[in-house]
């Protein structure tokens, strides 16, 4: 199940949505709206919406741009294959290339799309869909074995297809 936003009526406020909802790596708007039961079906109206926020129009599309020396080289999320920080520099692994440029790994997650890529440790962040094996603790994406972080193992097997 794909969860690109999740709306909580401020009159449930006795459930903990905005907790749940950063757990599972989405963003929660707490609206307020009035229901109507007309014709059968409920109809919302809304009073007031936090559907645009800072958080949701600064997510990245299918691709962006990065500096790499005296040019701009543009980088398509699904080529990436993960992202390992050093400090305040990340070093993004994609297909056929590497590429290192100054920000925060905090700074990138806030922007990726919640369900094709997900934390798995403090220094990584690794696109679902580049994931060849898992063994203990360790993912294997290609050639490289990435580490799963203790406080983040739970949500990352959570987000794998079992059968």
């Amino acid at each position: 199940m794909y969860v690109d936003h999740f709306f909580l009526s401020c009159s449930w406020c006795c459930f903990n949505g905005f907790q749940s909802g950063t757990q599972k790596g989405f963003p929660v708007s707490f609206i307020q709206c009035i229901a109507q039961f007309v014709n059968g079906k409920y109809e919302f109206v809304f009073l007031d919406s936090e559907f645009f926020s800072e958080e949701k129009t600064n997510q990245l599309g299918d691709s962006f741009y990065i500096r790499d020396d005296h040019k701009l080289v543009k980088i398509r999320l699904k080529e990436i294959l993960f992202i390992e920080s050093f400090r305040e520099y990340v070093h993004l692994h994609i297909e056929q290339n590497e590429y290192i440029f100054r920000k925060t790994l905090s700074e990138i997650e806030k922007r990726l799309r919640f369900n094709d890529f997900i934390r798995v440790h403090k220094s990584y962040i690794i696109s679902l869909d580049a994931v060849d094996a898992v063994e203990g603790n360790r993912i294997q994406i290609r050639t490289h074995k990435i580490p799963i972080g203790k406080s983040y193992k739970e949500s990352f097997y959570q987000s794998l297809d079992l059968i």
